[in-house]
């Protein structure tokens, strides 16, 4: 009786602390004056960037339906018995498309390494099935024809080329492993809110309640997603 009441708090300390949340991304900030910047920040640039687009904003606007997986739970409840503050951390921090927010899901992502090691966090991105292809295809070719967006796609193709990154993820370029831990760190919120929309569906407005949640990690892990798939990252795609 005692767990079923904590459980019960949890989901609406949580219903309580995402209300009114917005996954509208926010305004982009300036772009460096060269290349020579720090690839992380130079990344997220980028991100903020393609997140803001109109024509980017216009092809998500009726489309929710991104990726899927089959979510083991084991992960996530391995993650909470070692650091339950991280996990929480990650569900109660609104997603936005900031330097902020990206730089917190960037750090997360690498304790999450940290506890489920770095097999399973490839495993885990490598699960992921796209479940609407033909909106990676639109995205892309949006990107491709803006000249600015496509130039930095292939400044960051070329860092992806040259850098290599040490633990975690060693040996991966250093792109790929900060699409990873980014996007680590989105999708797990997102498949966690998901098992509470089907486990809840009995209650109408707490199961939409929780979709809505799913969409907004899910519409931010987007963009690492598609950008894993751009530089070769998940070949399975390819």
């Amino acid at each position: 009786m005692k767990n079923s009441w904590y459980k019960k708090g949890v989901v609406f300390g949580i219903i309580v602390l995402f209300i009114g949340i917005a996954i509208a991304p926010s305004n982009a900030v300036g772009l460096p004056e060269n290349t020579n910047v720090e690839p992380k920040q130079y990344l997220f640039q980028t991100i903020i960037d393609i997140s803001n687009n109109p024509d980017v904003k216009e092809l998500l606007e009726n489309n929710n339906d991104f990726f899927t997986s089959h979510f083991d739970a084991s992960l996530f409840r391995k993650i909470l018995y070692r650091n339950p503050l991280l996990m929480f951390s990650i569900l109660y921090k609104k997603p936005k498309m900031t330097h902020e927010y990206l730089n917190f899901a960037h750090n997360k992502g690498n304790k999450i390494v940290n506890i489920i090691g770095e097999d399973e966090v490839l495993e885990l991105v490598e699960s992921v099935e796209i479940t609407n292809p033909e909106l990676f295809d639109s995205l892309a070719n949006i990107i491709n024809n803006d000249e600015e967006l496509s130039n930095r796609i292939s400044v960051l193709a070329e860092m992806n080329e040259e850098l290599k990154i040490g633990k975690p993820l060693v040996d991966n370029p250093i792109i790929c492993v900060m699409l990873f831990l980014c996007f680590v760190s989105l999708y797990m919120p997102a498949m966690y809110f998901r098992s509470l929309h089907f486990q809840y569906e009995h209650i109408p407005i707490i199961s939409i309640f929780f979709l809505s949640l799913m969409y907004a990690f899910g519409y931010s892990g987007l963009f690492f997603l598609a950008l894993l798939v751009e530089f070769d990252c998940l070949p399975a795609y390819i």
